[in-house]
């Protein structure tokens, strides 16, 4: 028994996939005239979420707490720690904050705060 295989070129396949995703892409953002970039609501919500970490953080070092105030303060810690690379490290490395290379590198270092290595990310 002999197998014949269909040839095609999965190159092209992944050329032409990827063209139409990114003409789906920027159709879309150009009928809802608006940016792929970070709006005034993604900067709140980064460092809203930076500042929450600092100010956990400050809280847990400086802080004079115990009991449920101490386990209050480090379950928001704990939030931060997946807030970060879920939301601001995630869409830094995509390149979807800013049109500027440096300022998604730089806030890809974020995940250098909750101790994963943005280098190796």
């Amino acid at each position: 028994m002999q197998i014949h295989y269909a040839r095609h070129s999965r190159k092209n396949e992944k050329t032409d996939i990827a063209r139409l995703l990114k003409q789906a892409f920027d159709g879309y953002f150009e009928a809802n005239n608006t940016t792929q970039y970070a709006n005034t609501a993604m900067w709140i919500k980064i460092w809203g979420g930076l500042g929450m970490w600092a100010a956990t953080w400050i809280l847990l070092i400086f802080g004079n707490f115990s009991g449920w105030g101490l386990i209050g303060i480090a379950f928001l810690h704990g939030l931060t720690h997946l807030f970060i690379p879920f939301n601001i490290s995630h869409d830094a490395s995509h390149n979807a904050i800013s049109p500027k290379e440096w300022v998604n590198k730089t806030l890809s270092y974020s995940l250098d705060l909750i101790g994963v290595s943005s280098y190796f990310w």
